[in-house]
């Protein structure tokens, strides 16, 4: 199909960048490292979605470089995607997952281990909260995409085994139905961190609803993280219009940011939370709580997900209807 439109038009930069893409999938990296680079030799066109077509070019060529292991190429090449568009998501993560690799590459003892909490303000009472809340990676292959980020929080623990809600387009490629691959958490390790590598635990997705569903909700299952971790405290009932609210989530990357709210109401069609803020890409999964801490929802939506904006709206099913759905299959919660 992108042959045949440059056949027609071989100046259509972005049939370059989708014909990259798909000989990327099939592992035919020289011939799709030749259509990006052909792409970055014609004008950028900055007509499409979701992002101009140089921007593409330079993150899919950071993707297949990365893939070869040349991290450092793959680095230079996500840099100039982010220079172009600094919103576009996946080249902003790609370039911090890039330099994560890197740096485990050169120097593998430099990582902040899971155990480390010498970082963890101790007199800040939000410390053991953000330590249920958890930074999701995954990545999307499909389409010269990477790495995306979420949030989670855990809603059960037995031992070592953790249990973490999340929503499921924060695991799961909108645009494909296909599982993300590399699936991993990152706990809350503090403050003032050095610029090291932070370790993760590798997750499982166990439980998710289906598309169709009116439910977007996926429950992860790890392993091994420090024993302090532990769930956060649910607030049922009836959720009043103008109730103070804050969130605690990842949005532009701002990790473990917590924002403050207020509810504007209950949507009549599904029962959702309405809240006065519009939380960026990253948010996602996002816990809500009410001014005791106390979790009543659970972000999933908004208006406008480029960027944060206090007077956007967002989007949270009420904690009621994630814990019905947890019942439903076979887990209970404290």
């Amino acid at each position: 199909m992108y042959r045949r439109a440059l056949a027609l038009d071989d100046k259509y930069v972005y049939a370059y960048n989708n014909l990259g893409n798909v000989l990327s999938d099939q592992k035919k990296l020289t011939e799709a490292e030749e259509m990006y680079r052909r792409a970055l030799d014609l004008p950028d066109d900055t007509t499409g979605t979701p992002t101009t077509a140089h921007t593409l070019a330079h993150n899919g060529l950071g993707l297949l470089l990365q893939e070869q292991g040349k991290l450092e190429a793959a680095i230079a090449e996500f840099e100039k995607a982010t220079k172009i568009d600094p919103k576009f998501e996946f080249a902003s993560n790609n370039l911090q997952e890039a330099r994560r690799l890197l740096s485990l590459q050169q120097q593998p003892e430099q990582i902040i281990a899971l155990n480390n909490t010498k970082y963890l303000p101790q007199e800040d009472p939000l410390t053991r909260i953000k330590r249920s809340i958890v930074k999701i990676s995954v990545v999307f292959t499909g389409n010269a995409k990477g790495t995306a980020y979420g949030t989670g929080y855990v809603v059960k623990r037995r031992g070592t085994t953790v249990w973490i809600i999340t929503n499921r387009h924060v695991v799961v490629d909108r645009d494909t139905e296909q599982r993300g691959d590399n699936l991993e958490v990152e706990p809350y390790y503090g403050e003032n961190l050095p610029n090291l590598p932070r370790d993760r635990v590798v997750a499982k997705i166990i439980h998710i609803t289906q598309p169709q569903e009116n439910l977007d909700l996926a429950l992860l299952e790890v392993t091994g993280l420090p024993d302090d971790i532990s769930p956060l405290t649910f607030h049922q009932g009836e959720i009043n219009p103008q109730t103070p609210i804050s969130i605690i989530g990842h949005p532009e990357s701002k990790d473990w940011s917590k924002y403050e709210a207020i509810t504007i109401g209950i949507q009549s069609s599904s029962g959702n939370l309405l809240i006065d803020v519009s939380l960026a890409v990253g948010g996602s999964g996002s816990p809500v709580f009410d001014q005791e801490m106390r979790v009543i929802g659970l972000m999933f939506k908004t208006i406008n997900e480029s960027q944060i904006d206090s007077s956007g709206i967002g989007f949270a099913y009420p904690i009621d209807r994630v814990l019905q759905k947890l019942a439903q299959w076979q887990v209970t919660v404290p």
